[in-house]
Order: structure tokens, then sequence, then C-alpha cells
């Protein structure tokens, strides 16, 4: 053997791993240090220590959880829960919630596992705790913020659905009267006609002509409510009078149709304050509707009422009454219950949006129903009567 070979032979060979032995005092020590809330239940399920953590979690002191069962700040359904699968399988994992000693709940990820004796026998479990109550919020405020989102999205797509369908009405409609106009315009240009029949196409080309007019009419209204522009010429207005010239005004309508008008109003009804032209416009309106849904043959009924503080015009009629569904959105912008260019009754759907708001402007609110037996439909338009300080100021007016 040469002098080399024997040196190589003498070094000393690399050290052998050993596992560390943890005695009693380090596993105290990383009981007590560890960040986790730790907490020792014996066998029957009764509290037997916990460490820092487990305390700063929960606030209970050790003389508070003496004798007792995790179900003081479990409560006692999850408690029975988490025992009855240690003694199923040894351990247990979830989410739940704690109450700590203040009364404040908190999110925790709970883990429980079983030591044993030599024998298989259960010494006690080990209950570990982590609050996640930040990270619970954190996603809470996601899920609402996701929501939010959808909700917008839904609610962007409707707009632009309402959008595309009220332009495809207000063509339909711009159209009707137009073709009107300019059919009757070149039957009038051939110079055939008799007397009594271009008189016949001045009254069709008038009336389509104020059929347009009054489309326009409310698209600027609708405009000039959407950018604050409406405003009120304020001055006493006596309610008979604004419903007669209302009734004056849509009598043609309801003469067509052979419709009964029955009226009735309060004795002794007050002046109120108010656009005498825009509360005009808001019977207008009202019996217009009215008209338009009221079969041939039946009835649209007007009442003014008041008492103490307000006075009331309700318009009623003998229609088919407003869809349950549709109801809510009676007053909505664009929106109208059959929205297509096909549907039995004309208008752009802005008439009772407009109305509303008139109403709004004076201080007053507008109700829709349908009546009780399924015949008709009944709106309501509540106004304020003025106080005597404010009848001084519109008599001076």
């Amino acid at each position: 053997m040469t002098r080399e070979s024997s040196a190589r032979q003498q070094v000393p060979a690399e050290p052998i791993a050993r596992p560390v032995e943890l005695h009693g005092d380090l596993y105290r020590e990383i009981f007590a240090h560890s960040k986790e809330a730790i907490a020792i239940i014996d066998p029957e399920g009764v509290y037997l220590q916990q460490n820092g953590a487990h305390f700063t979690l929960l606030g209970y002191a050790d003389d508070d959880l003496k004798g007792k069962t995790p179900a003081i700040y479990l409560g006692e359904e999850t408690f029975r829960k988490v025992f009855e699968e240690l003694v199923r399988s040894g351990e247990y994992s979830g989410e739940t919630i704690c109450r700590t000693k203040s009364g404040e709940e908190r999110a925790i990820e709970l883990s429980v596992f079983t030591m044993r004796s030599g024998l298989g026998e259960p010494q006690c479990y080990i209950s570990i705790k982590r609050d996640i109550s930040a990270r619970k919020k954190t996603e809470e405020t996601l899920a609402q913020l996701l929501v939010r989102e959808r909700t917008a999205r839904a609610d962007a797509e409707k707009a632009n659905r309402l959008k595309d369908e009220f332009l495809a009405t207000l063509s339909h409609e711009l159209r009707t009267p137009l073709n009107a106009i300019i059919g009757w315009s070149r039957i009038l240009k051939t110079g055939r006609m008799d007397n009594e029949g271009s008189a016949r196409a001045i009254e069709v080309i008038e009336r389509n002509a104020w059929a347009q007019k009054q489309i326009i009419e409310d698209i600027l209204d609708v405009s000039r409510v959407i950018t604050g522009k409406l405003q009120l010429r304020l001055g006493p207005v006596d309610l008979v009078s604004v419903v007669n010239a209302a009734l004056d005004a849509v009598k043609p309508a309801l003469e067509a149709k052979d419709i009964r008008v029955e009226t009735s109003f309060f004795d002794g009804l007050k002046v109120i304050a108010g656009d005498v032209d825009r509360l005009q416009q808001v019977v207008w309106n009202l019996l217009s509707n009215a008209s338009k849904f009221t079969p041939v043959g039946g009835t649209v009924g007007i009442r003014v009422t008041q008492d103490g503080r307000y006075a009331a015009i309700e318009v009623r009629d003998s229609g088919p009454g407003i869809a349950a569904e549709f109801l809510p959105h009676v007053f909505d912008r664009f929106r109208q219950a059959d929205g297509s260019t096909t549907r039995t009754h004309g208008g752009l759907g802005l008439g009772l949006a407009i109305v509303r708001h008139l109403v709004e402007l004076h201080g007053g609110l507008i109700a829709a129903e349908n009546v009780s037996n399924g015949s008709g439909a009944v709106f309501t338009v509540t106004l304020p009567l003025p106080t005597y300080p404010q009848i001084a100021q519109i008599r001076s007016v």
C-alpha cells in the first residue's frame, strides 16, 4: 500500500445528519411563540390550554375558558359538528365564525387534529385558528363590485336596447304623419279634386302636421327635462278651467270613439299656485292616454277634489288596465308596454314621463294603478294647496 493511498483512507467520513430531539421545553416554546392561535382540548371536548395568539384572537383569558367547551366562542351547533367529525375521522378542517369575548364576530380558518397515545387512544385535540376576516371582507367587497359591474352592464345594455327601440319608434311616428302630408299634398297639386275633397285633404294635412308638431314638442320637453331647462311660470290656477280646456283639446279624439266623459268637481275648490299651460299639458296627456286605451263606447272619468292641504286630479278610463309587470315603469322615459312599431297604439312613450316631471316641478306627486275589478286604469295627480302668504304672493303676480 502506498503512502498516498494510506492518507486517503485516513480522511474522516462526512458526518451523518441526525434528527434533532424535540424535548418538552421546545414544544412549549413553539406553542407559546406561534403566530397561529392554538388551543388544546381534552378528549371530552373541554378546554385545557391556549397560547398567546389564541388569547389575542378571541380575548378569552384562561379563567374564562376553564371547564368550558369551545362552544363558548364557536357556538353550540358548530362545536357539535366539529367534535362529531373529530370523533369520526380524527381531524377537521374548514372555515367558520368565532365570537370574541367582546361580542365581535370573526371569520376563521379552523384546523383540528387528534393527539393519540401509544395505544391509539385520543389524548387531546389540537385546535389551530387563523383569522381570515380581512380576506373575507375583501372577497365580499370584490363580490359586491362584481355584482355592481354586472348590474351596470345589464343597465347599459338595457338602456341601449331602449334607445334603439325609441329611435325605431321615433322614425315610425315621424314618418306616419309625414307620409299623409306628402300624399295628400300631391293629390292637391293635381288639381283634380272638388271643393269637398280639397277641404278633406287640407283637414288631413293639418291634423297630421299638428300630430308631428306634438311629437317634436314632446322630444323638446324631454330634452329640457334632461338638461334641467324646463321651468314654470307660476301664477294663480283654477283647476276646473284647466280640466275644461284639456277636455276641449281632446274632444275630437273622444267623440271619434264615442267615449262618454264623466266629470266631478269638488265644491269650493281653491286656486293653486302653478303654471297654467303646463298643468293643462298634464291633464291633456292623461286624457289623451285614457282616450287611446279606452275602447269604442267606453267611459273616461275625471274628478277634482281637495282636502285641507292638497288638491287631487283623478283620471279614470274603462280600458284593459296596465300590465302588472309594466306598472312600475309606466312613468319611465322611452318605456312602453309594447315597444314595437307594429303596436296597436301610437306614441313615443314620453307623455307620462313628461307629466311626472311637470307634476314634481309643482311639488306634487302622480300615481298609477289599476281599477280593483280589472276594468281600466286610474292616474291620480296630487298638488299642494298654497298657504296664505303664498296666496297673497300669487295674487300680486
